[in-house]
């Protein structure tokens, strides 16, 4: 794989600023959904968690060419777009599970009209000390290597929930962002390394092509050699069909 220095610098600082610039962007919508209510902010900061999750998926599948598929998925389920990031190691289970417990806690807030005047305080006051527990854990996946941090962090979850909240959706949020960048980057690579290549050597046809014709020629080699193995150890088909000689009496009496 070739590509010029001055297309590698320009990958790399277009790479940069699109990562930096949306890693702000989506920040800032985060940190605007702390104003709001907390009702509010459950809906929308789950819905810009599901569209993080969406564009990680486009970038690391298809790209373009299978968005609309994917934007169709739902969320959780068996055959959701969590379920698909498992399969193809895109997400943390910690991570997994922090998505699928946001999902339980926004679902009755946006189905129940009662639910509109959600708020943490109330929500964590009728907490039982295994719910307690559950909650503290949900939120706070992303402290688990130091026991202080992780402690620290629980106790933020339970007098403060939105803001630990707001922590580890933009850690999440962030991941995906990262990893979305990291396959359209490698994506830009391999077509200006096509590009790089077809100027060097104007016969080159692009590794997907010559991969495809390099498996179609040992498949035929492999077809060929079949055959003449068969043919070999097979008799004739006029060998097959001659019927046995049978012997001749004379009809002459001795």
């Amino acid at each position: 794989m070739y590509i010029y220095r001055k297309d590698a610098e320009k990958l790399f600082r277009d790479t940069i600023r699109g990562l930096v610039g949306d890693l702000r962007q989506k920040g800032d919508v985060l940190h605007g959904l702390l104003k709001q209510d907390d009702w509010s902010f459950v809906i929308k900061a789950h819905a810009l968690l599901e569209a993080a999750v969406t564009q990680l998926l486009i970038a690391n599948i298809g790209g373009e060419s299978l968005a609309r598929f994917i934007e169709r998925l739902p969320l959780g389920g068996q055959f959701g777009k969590i379920k698909l990031c498992e399969e193809l190691a895109l997400l943390s289970n910690p991570q997994r599970k922090f998505i699928r417990w946001l999902s339980e806690l926004r679902n009755p807030l946006v189905h129940r009209l009662e639910n509109v005047t959600f708020t943490f305080a109330k929500h964590v006051r009728r907490f039982t000390n295994d719910q307690a527990r559950s909650w503290a854990n949900s939120i706070v996946w992303f402290s688990d290597d130091d026991l202080e941090t992780q402690r620290w962090w629980k106790a933020i979850a339970m007098k403060l929930p939105k803001h630990a909240l707001f922590m580890g959706l933009y850690l999440v949020i962030g991941e995906c962002i990262i990893h979305s960048h990291h396959a359209k980057a490698k994506d830009a690579i391999r077509e200006t390394s096509d590009v790089t290549m077809k100027s060097m050597f104007p016969a080159y046809k692009g590794p997907g092509l010559k991969a495809f014709a390099d498996f179609k020629k040992v498949l035929q080699t492999a077809l060929t050699e079949a055959e003449q193995d068969t043919a070999k150890h097979e008799p004739s088909r006029s060998k097959r069909n001659r019927k046995p000689a049978t012997r001749r009496t004379s009809s002459r009496s001795v």
